[in-house]
């Protein structure tokens, strides 16, 4: 009877301290039970479309920059830039929004002379630069990947070509985080120097 009743009490003590650090984790527990049905995001397996959770814009290829700009979503930009391309200007908008489950959300879409062709996408909590150990990286880029699998069906590998795009996930190299998302085909993105761009209106 006693051997039974410290076994329950290991048992919540076990329990609790779980609940207690499940915001230390990559992401929450709530999460990683409940897969990728409630994600922030969702991809159109045809067309690589990426709906967002709560707004009425649908990301896509070649989509108006425009569309972007007089959209639900563009009240949470945080920050714009442009840069120069070869072929043109390119402009780039950092989006973020808190989700219930998956915390931070943020997106970052690149436009090719007012096109859409590159949507970045990523989600959990806030961690500061020391966090981004080679493991948490990597655990992230393993979840980011299990997710385009999920939307996209089988990928043999990263980055993976479709008729539409390309989809990635992995670590950023220059920025030591991971970096997933898609490029869609026939945007090329060709810096004109190695000039990072300057903020909008400047």
């Amino acid at each position: 009877m006693i051997s039974a009743l410290l076994i329950v009490a290991a048992l919540v003590v076990i329990a609790v301290g779980a609940w207690r650090t499940r915001h230390a984790l990559p992401f929450r527990e709530e999460a990683r039970d409940r897969g990728f049905d409630k994600a922030p995001l969702s991809v159109e397996r045809n067309t690589g479309a990426i709906h967002v959770k709560d707004s009425m814009l649908v990301l896509r290829s070649g989509m108006k920059r425009s569309e972007f700009l007089t959209s639900d979503l563009y009240a949470h930009t945080q920050s714009a830039r442009y840069f120069p391309l070869q072929n043109g200007l390119g402009h780039s908008f950092a989006v973020s929004f808190r989700d219930a489950v998956f915390e931070n959300v943020h997106l970052r879409l690149s436009f090719e002379n007012d096109r859409l062709g590159c949507v970045d996408f990523g989600w959990g909590p806030h961690v500061p630069v020391p966090g981004w150990t080679h493991e948490r990286v990597q655990a992230d880029v393993a979840r980011y990947r299990a997710f385009l699998i999920e939307e996209l069906g089988s990928i043999d590998s990263f980055p993976f070509e479709f008729e539409w795009g390309t989809v990635y996930a992995a670590r950023d190299e220059k920025a030591g985080t991971p970096a997933a998302g898609i490029r869609y085909r026939g945007f090329d993105f060709r810096a004109e120097s190695l000039h990072q761009g300057a903020p909008v209106g400047a």
